[in-house]
C-alpha cells in the first residue's frame, strides 16, 4: 500500500471513531476514575476503568471534544481492554513517543508496534492538536495513579 492510500486509511479510521465512538459512556461498576479537560481546545474526558487483579476489563469514556480527541479515546478504549495496568502503562508511553516525533521518521519499530493508533500520528503535524490526542491517555493515567 503506498504512502497516500495509507493516509486515506488512516483518516477514514480517526474519522469512523470520531463520529461513532466505541466504548462511550458512564461505567457503572468502575473502580477508578479519572477527568481532565483541555481548555484550548474545550476538550472535556471523564475515564471510567474497571480492573480487576491488575487488568482492565473494561474501559469506557464520556465527554465532548473535537474529532481527535474522541477518536483517541475511542481507540484508547478498544486498545486497552483486557491489557494489564502495566501494558496500558507501556503503550500509553509508546504513542506519546509517537506523538513527539519528527514529522516525517521514515520508519520505526516503535510507530509500527501501535498498529491502527498510528492513524493519530498525523497529529504531531499540527502542535496545537497534540494535547487533543493525549488527554484521554492521559486522563487515563490519572485514574490507574501513573500518571501526577
Amino acid at each position: 500500500m503506498n504512502t497516500e492510500n495509507l493516509k486515506t486509511l488512516y483518516q477514514k479510521i480517526v474519522l469512523e471513531h470520531s463520529k461513532h465512538p466505541r466504548h462511550f459512556g458512564e461505567l457503572q461498576d468502575s473502580t477508578h476514575i479519572a477527568d481532565r479537560d483541555n481548555p484550548l481546545c474545550g476538550d472535556h474526558i471523564t475515564v471510567y476503568a474497571q480492573v480487576v487483579e491488575e487488568t482492565i476489563q473494561q474501559l469506557q469514556f464520556a465527554g465532548v471534544g473535537c474529532a481527535i480527541c474522541l477518536a483517541s479515546a475511542s481507540m484508547m478504549t478498544e486498545e486497552l481492554h483486557g491489557k494489564s495496568c502495566q501494558e496500558a502503562e507501556t503503550l500509553s508511553r509508546t504513542f506519546f513517543s509517537m506523538l513527539s516525533l519528527p514529522v516525517d521518521p521514515d520508519s520505526s519499530e516503535m510507530i509500527e508496534s501501535l498498529g491502527t493508533l498510528n492513524a493519530l500520528g498525523g497529529v504531531r503535524r499540527f502542535p496545537s492538536r497534540i494535547q487533543c490526542a493525549r488527554l484521554a491517555w492521559e486522563t487515563l493515567g490519572h485514574a490507574l495513579g501513573w500518571k501526577e
